[in-house]
């Protein structure tokens, strides 16, 4: 058996720092391989193509981006701005090193997005008319929901918040093997039981720990964007009812697996343990308050 032989090897201390070394720095790799070289790892695998060329970048997306870089005041040298094949804006790298950050935006974010042209599921295609309009309907957005969404995504590479997650799994790697000697000691139970045991428990506890951080890093970042001006709240209130808008639409048009997918209200389902960020309503919600507050100054003057 593999694992029993797995156990029998690492009981030497010796072997179990070099196995420990070994794992460690491979989850290291695997995690920062993205952010080093995004030119090579990640932009082929969500770069978008026409005609069997990279699609170009439109007038509105250009002149957005670097606005908003502009208005942040972060080196637009630093971020290299491509059209992306998926639906929302991505960003593997970190501005401070040689390769920067590989900035992802949907063909839609555009002022003139052309839906027609899209390739969409069938599912979608034979969606009752007014659901599949609805669902369009959230893919085209204001100039000021698109700059909100640019400057989020930049707000988060500024903060470094992908460093954290490079460092935490090999972090949460090492301590895990501890874990597992630790328990053999204290625990009257065989190692070669602690292991799947304390592996499974230090991955809850890495999955809740990535959770807590994309909640306070989509806080922050909308925080930090709504700072900017009553033109970005205003955009960020869109932004969000129109997510909402079209993950209902999404709930509606895919049955089912699109019920475990987003709830009623139109958020994404998180797990047990793991969650992609702070709910669309809280973000929206914290948004709206901001943007009454706003209102009620402007109106006081």
């Amino acid at each position: 058996m593999v694992l029993y032989k797995f156990a029998q090897f690492v009981r030497r201390p010796r072997n179990a720092v070099i196995v420990c070394g070994m794992v460690t720095a491979g989850v290291f790799c695997i995690k920062a391989t993205p952010h080093v070289f995004p030119a090579k790892v990640y932009r082929p695998f969500v770069v978008a193509y026409k005609g069997g060329l990279e699609m170009p970048l439109s007038t509105s997306q250009t002149s957005e981006f670097y606005e908003v870089c502009s208005r942040i005041a972060v080196n637009s040298n630093t971020y290299h701005p491509f059209v992306t094949s998926r639906w929302e804006i991505g960003s593997r790298g970190l501005a401070w090193l040689p390769n920067g950050v590989q900035f992802g935006l949907p063909a839609i974010l555009t002022d003139d997005p052309d839906l027609s042209s899209k390739r969409f599921s069938e599912p979608i295609k034979k969606a009752d008319k007014e659901v599949s309009e609805s669902f369009l309907n959230a893919l085209c957005l204001s100039e000021s929901a698109r700059k909100f969404a640019i400057a989020r995504e930049i707000f988060k590479t500024k903060r470094n918040a992908t460093a954290f997650s490079v460092l935490l799994a090999p972090a949460v790697t090492a301590v895990n093997f501890c874990g597992v000697f630790a328990a053999h000691v204290f625990v009257p139970l065989p190692l070669i039981t602690n292991i799947p045991v304390v592996g499974v428990f230090f991955f809850i506890l890495y999955q809740f720990m990535m959770g807590v951080t994309n909640e306070r890093e989509d806080l922050t970042a909308d925080e930090k964007v709504s700072q900017l001006g009553e033109e970005y709240v205003r955009g960020g209130v869109e932004f969000y009812e129109k997510t909402i808008q079209k993950n209902i639409a999404l709930r509606k048009i895919m049955g089912r697996r699109g019920e475990k997918m987003y709830t009623y209200y139109g958020n994404e389902t998180a797990g047990l343990t793991y969650s992609s960020g702070a709910n669309n309503t809280q973000k929206r919600d914290k948004l709206k308050k901001k943007l009454e507050f706003i209102t009620k100054a402007k109106a006081e003057l």
